[in-house]
């Protein structure tokens, strides 16, 4: 049975575990995709990870049943569910005491309340978008909320975009990047429409995981993003570069 998502710091995690959420109210944006690929990203740099699910479709924890085990195996949670009988809402959203990262996959028509207990709950916001006149409305409206009602500011929250199924030199994408610039809001990273992501999620399996070489083409679309989400901000790519080149620099080491 499926109960209206609630959101609340994930127990018994390290203190010091980075906590991602992939959001966008609205569906159909790669949240699942995104949240499945950084959950297998950190577990192949041997970072034990939760990957929690709160989405009723619970794609993620679907993704993570296909998944052979590992050496750093990811724990999952199916957060949408209700607790069963005698278990409390605390108990289910236990993490082991080992957590380094906690990536979170967001149910659609997030708002209100919802967005800002997911606020409060984490240090990283991802929004995955795919840029067009119609998605870049919904964007617009999307992030002023976050900064409204989310009060991201307030609570020292990190926010970027992933541009999702990117076509390069898009006036959709110029007008986009021109409106999260004037908030200060960065374009972490750029993914295509690869069909590694559909080959990869039917084994559990993550784009890097993969080691033919488009795959590994498409694995540093990824190196701003992991970059930005490990802090190092310098390293995001100006917008413009990233419409005319790709990335080759390895990823450093994580803690």
């Amino acid at each position: 049975m499926m109960v209206r998502s609630i959101f609340a710091l994930p127990a018994h995690a390290a203190p010091k575990a980075k906590r991602i959420a992939v959001v966008n109210s609205k569906g159909g944006t790669g949240k699942s995709t995104i949240a499945t690929n950084l959950a297998a990203f950190y577990a192949r740099k041997k970072l034990p990870t939760t990957l929690y699910d709160f989405d009723p479709q619970e794609s993620s924890v679907d993704w993570l049943a296909q998944r052979a085990d590992d050496d750093i195996p990811i724990t999952g949670v199916r957060a949408a569910r209700k607790p069963a009988e005698g278990t409390t809402r605390s108990w289910q959203l236990r993490a082991p005491a080992e957590t380094r990262r906690v990536i979170i996959d967001t149910p659609a028509g997030v708002a209100g309340e919802q967005l800002a207990q997911i606020v409060r709950s984490v240090d990283c916001l991802v929004i995955p978008i795919a840029p067009s006149p119609m998605e870049n409305r919904a964007t617009a409206r999307f992030v002023s909320e976050l900064l409204l009602s989310g009060k991201v500011r307030q609570q020292n929250v990190r926010v970027a975009v992933v541009a999702n199924r990117f076509r390069a030199n898009s006036d959709a994408c110029e007008e986009l990047a021109r409106f999260l610039h004037s908030l200060n809001i960065p374009i972490a990273a750029t993914l295509s429409e690869s069909k590694h992501y559909l080959d990869a999620a039917g084994e559990g399996l993550g784009v890097h995981d993969m080691s033919t070489k488009s795959a590994l083409s498409e694995q540093r679309n990824w190196i701003p993003l992991i970059q930005w989400l490990e802090q190092d901000d310098s390293r995001v790519v100006p917008w413009a570069q990233l419409t005319h080149r790709r990335l080759a620099r390895p990823v450093a080491s994580l803690r």
